[in-house]
């Protein structure tokens, strides 16, 4: 970097072709992109491997540490609820909460989470607290955070296979049952 530069001065690269360049490729790239502009508008990087070298286009790394990194770099996973996840969130609720089935305790805390949804049905986290409260209920009736899971994905397939009414001829104020001729 140049040493005249005060690094309060420099921000990230705002130039539209970097940005399209960065959003093409998902949000993992972004950290190997380092771009910044200095006040007089001029843009640089300095290598993430800490070769010290510096280049005046966009990217992370210098061009001899980057094609090393680009070889080797993969995109990450996504975040996923899986049975490692449950795990621990059984284990907290357990030492939070206490052993056992608590089923009247689980439901009476489902009701109070669907009261605040009602009052303000875009708050995402009144949502989330019913589907958390869901699995602690699950898992206290004896299900494993694996089997769990399992019947989350093939409820999912099993409401895919049903016959379901048009939901344009429907009330948005009513649940939408499944067609249970055939049952």
């Amino acid at each position: 970097m140049n040493e005249t530069t005060d690094s309060r001065e420099i921000t990230p690269c705002t130039d539209p072709a970097y940005l399209r360049h960065i959003a093409d490729r998902g949000e993992w790239l972004r950290d190997y992109c380092t771009c910044r502009t200095r006040p007089d508008g001029s843009r640089f990087f300095t290598c993430k491997n800490g070769c010290g070298r510096e280049g005046k286009a966009c990217g992370g790394y210098c061009p001899s540490c980057f094609l090393t990194v680009m070889k080797t770099a993969r995109q990450p996973p996504q975040a996923v609820i899986d049975a490692k996840h449950l795990a621990h969130q059984r284990e907290w609720s357990e030492r939070t909460f206490g052993p056992g089935q608590r089923t009247l305790g689980v439901l009476d805390h489902i009701g109070k989470e669907l009261d605040e949804i009602r009052a303000d049905p875009t708050d995402l986290d009144e949502w989330v607290d019913v589907i958390i409260l869901a699995f602690d209920g699950a898992w206290r009736h004896g299900w494993e955070p694996q089997q769990i899971i399992d019947a989350i994905k093939a409820k999912q397939a099993k409401n895919e296979a049903r016959t379901w009414p048009d939901w344009r001829t429907m009330s948005p104020d009513k649940a939408i049952e499944h067609d249970r001729s055939g049952e």
